[in-house]
């Protein structure tokens, strides 16, 4: 187990959340869960398994702030500082420096690896660079043999290799990769790996003939240019698998190429994966139309143009390489494509919509369709469709057609047999909609003629369709049953209402279910705009389906007990409380009902009508006194009504002030959000004209001026002096226009600015720049100065 424990092995790889480097780190991820469960089964290893007993500790930079580390990496740094870096460095046995992809990590990777060979003495183990770059610093080598184009470069040829003009920086990177590794391999040792363009996965520089190809929005997938130039590949898997060899085996030969064996063209890639994902119909284009693809970056444009035929030697003859994808991307079109739409999450959603006639399921699933971005198939269409078709060809096909023909008749027929006789499909989301026979009677009255000749649902055909669902779905034996037989769980939805309000709760219940769209980026653009609505739209709809609710229980508690009380109501209820009151007061002295016997004379009788109409006055002071308090309380009762009503109407007119407002600062908002997209958009669009402009245009400075200064023929004598081009040739360059640039100031020469008429003219006078080498001459690309400012 501790000899386990001591083949762990920490590595750096950068931009971790890239293309390749994120597949680089999953496959060291994997090997290592590998490792992990070898180890718990053996106890001891020999030593001929060592080195598949390694496990890795994959740490790295992220270009952006992660929610939670992909389990494929133990840490992730975000933009650290170069001191940082450095001190995860130093805690590193492996670094992987990608730089394929992002031009600025090029300056990132010179630093780490000159910095770490400065550091070497304080190592406490050795240390492995491994340098992953592009085949493009190959791009303009002279071929090998020039009666045989053909014959590959390998490994070997790598002190012959010349770059692309954008790419001699990542020249320059691997000579200073290769001659940092020299001093001390025993200390520090490093690696260059050339990787062929990368495929796989989710895709990276063919993405755009993968996305063109499934969204289907174009008849013909484009080749830009002529399409016959040889293009070095590797699936991205493979070269993770190489790297991973490397680590492994710690080759002698520190300069490897990564390349498939396949020698595929431009044409031959886009031609598999318009037939693989789309109609198989390709069409050639200028290459200039490349620049116009915003998909494509200008690395990526620079890749797609490559012409080299390339074999990787040194991987066949010193590593056991489990290939993915060994003959190239054309020959496992079937297997990339699957990965590409697994990985982009294109995969397709079934959805089957049931319920009784005039439910709304049209209307639904065409809400579905558009959310969804699906096709909507209308059963009863398609199925008529297809047996009138089917129909047709059984029946104009004469008898004595050809076996071809009288072939192609018997397969209709028996496809019309089976349509016939099974029309059911699974689907993989089943949504049954339900509602009452008395709601859709009324649907079905109050919809338009011309709908209800459509769908016939005339008064009688329609009760007869109704009551034939109904006993369908009493049956043992029904569609639902069906489906659930094959563990798929209807989604069930009584619809009670066809407001706005009731279609997005729907809507919002039918996209809990189902997920989010399983669709293309651009394609979910809509999807997504959407998707930021939905909360407030779904709030909205339940308040007002509460509000609605409780307006129907209030009328209902008022139709079991009747109208509210008012006022009056309430006063005559309160007079009459305190008379009662009133009358059961004790401090009052009740009249006797029967009368002494003893008082039977005229004075006796005068006291007692006395007593009764003292105790009448009496009762009556004191229900005048509670009904003048009454009165007040009614009075403040009734101010208090017209308070309540005053500051409801006020609340209701703030309400709908601030709603007002709201709506407006939203689309305010929206509307300036959309203005700075397109300011954005309109700049770049700009500078990318302007960029094209200047495709023809080289500057060449340290030329001296004069008052009779001609810049043309000063450009064509350093052509001719400086450059060695030869004169004849000189006289064949021809130009648009040739001038100084800016106002003269002092005596410092201005550049002159030279626009080429032909491209390749101008591609030839800079390939030459290399002679101004120690002369007071320069020659340099025109660039807008924004471009230059970046």
């Amino acid at each position: 187990m501790d000899k386990f424990t001591q083949a762990q092995r920490r590595v750096f790889i950068n931009d971790i959340d890239s293309f390749t480097s994120k597949c680089i780190a999953k496959c060291l991820s994997k090997h290592t869960v590998e490792a992990d469960c070898s180890a718990e089964k053996e106890s001891g290893l020999s030593k001929s398994s060592d080195t598949g007993s390694q496990s890795y500790k994959v740490v790295g930079t992220i270009s952006d702030v992660l929610e939670e580390i992909t389990p494929y990496v133990l840490e992730a740094y975000t933009r650290p500082s170069r001191e940082n870096i450095l001190q995860k460095l130093m805690e590193c046995d492996i670094i992987i420096y990608n730089i394929t992809q992002h031009p600025e990590q090029v300056e990132e990777a010179r630093w780490a690896v000159t910095a770490l060979h400065a550091e070497k003495n304080n190592f406490q183990q050795q240390k492995t660079f491994i340098l992953i770059s592009t085949v493009m610093t190959w791009a303009c080598s002279e071929p090998i043999n020039s009666d045989e184009l053909e014959l590959p470069f390998t490994d070997d040829d790598f002190r012959r290799r010349k770059p692309h003009p954008n790419f001699q920086k990542h020249l320059e990177l691997e000579k200073t990769v290769a001659k940092l590794g020299k001093m001390d391999r025993a200390l520090f040792s490093t690696y260059v790996v050339v990787s062929g363009l990368q495929y796989g996965v989710g895709e990276q520089v063919f993405h755009l003939f993968f996305k063109m190809s499934w969204l289907g929005q174009e008849n013909e997938i484009p080749v830009f240019g002529e399409g016959n130039n040889i293009v070095p590949t590797i699936h991205v898997s493979d070269l993770a698998s190489v790297v991973k060899k490397i680590i492994e085996h710690q080759p002698k030969p520190f300069y490897l190429v990564a390349v498939d064996y396949s020698n595929n063209t431009m044409e031959d890639i886009v031609k598999s994966i318009a037939c693989a994902l789309g109609i198989g119909k390709i069409q050639r284009k200028p290459f200039e139309e490349a620049f116009l693809k915003q998909d494509l970056s200008v690395m990526d444009i620079d890749f797609l143009h490559v012409n080299l035929c390339m074999e990787g030697v040194h991987l066949k003859e010193l590593f056991s390489v489990n290939w993915l994808c060994e003959f190239g991307l054309v020959e496992n079109i079937e297997l990339v494509v699957e990965e590409y739409r697994q990985t982009r999450g294109l995969l397709p959603i079934r959805m089957c919509v049931l319920g009784p006639p005039a439910v709304g399921k049209s209307s639904v699933s065409q809400q579905i369709c558009n959310h969804y971005k699906l096709h909507h198939i209308k059963l009863n269409e398609t199925i008529s469709e297809t047996i009138s078709h089917l129909e047709l060809m059984v029946k104009n096909t004469p008898s004595d057609a050809e076996n071809e023909e009288s072939t192609s008749v018997i397969e209709a027929q028996e496809l019309l047999n089976i349509v016939k006789d099974n029309m059911e499909q699974n689907g993989e989301f089943v949504l049954c909609l339900d509602a009452s026979d008395s709601f859709l009677k009324d649907r079905v009255i109050n919809l338009p003629e011309k709908l209800v000749q459509e769908h016939k649902y005339e008064q009688e055909h329609f009760l007869q369709i109704l009551a034939k669902y109904r006993d369908k779905n009493m049956e043992e034996e029904n569609v639902v049953s069906y489906f659930e037989e094959f563990d798929i769980n209807p989604l069930l939805i009584e619809i009670t209402s066809l407001n706005t309000p009731d279609n997005q709760l729907l809507m919002h219940t039918i996209c809990e279910r189902v997920g989010k769209p399983r669709n293309y980026s651009q394609c979910n653009q809509n999807a997504q705009e959407e998707a930021s609505k939905p909360i407030e739209i779904v709030e909205k709809a339940k308040r007002e389906q509460k509000e609605v609710e409780e307006a129907r229980q209030r009328s209902a508690h008022w139709e079991i007990f009747g109208t509210p009380p008012n006022v009056e109501d309430l006063e005559r209820f309160i007079d009459g409380y305190f008379y009662n009151c009133a009358m059961e007061d004790s401090s009052v002295e009740k009249p006797s009902k029967k009368p002494s016997k003893k008082r039977k004379n005229d004075s006796a009788t005068d006291t007692d009508d006395l007593t009764t109409t003292e105790v009448s006055v009496s009762m009556l002071e004191s229900i005048n006194k509670k009904l003048e308090v009454l009165s007040l309380i009614c009075e403040d009762v009734k101010g208090l009504k017209v308070s309540i009503e005053f500051f409801s109407q006020q609340v209701s007119d703030l309400q709908r002030d601030n709603a007002e407002i709201h709506s407006t600062l939203v689309t305010v908002s929206a509307e300036l959000e959309t203005v700075k997209k397109e300011n954005k958009m309109l700049k770049e669009t700009i500078l990318d004209v302007q960029s094209r402009s200047m495709q023809d245009n080289l500057i060449f400075l340290g030329i001296s001026e004069n008052t009779s200064d001609n810049p043309e023929v000063e450009i064509k004598k350093i052509m001719t002096t400086s450059l060695k081009i030869p004169q004849e040739t000189v006289n064949n360059i021809s130009f648009h226009r040739v001038h100084r640039l800016g106002a003269r100031r002092g005596n410092r020469p201005r550049p002159i600015i030279t626009k080429f008429e032909h491209f390749k003219q101008k591609i030839f006078v800079k390939s030459k720049g290399r002679e101004l080498k120690g002369t007071s001459f320069g020659m340099n690309d025109q660039f807008p100065r924004e471009i230059n400012e970046r």
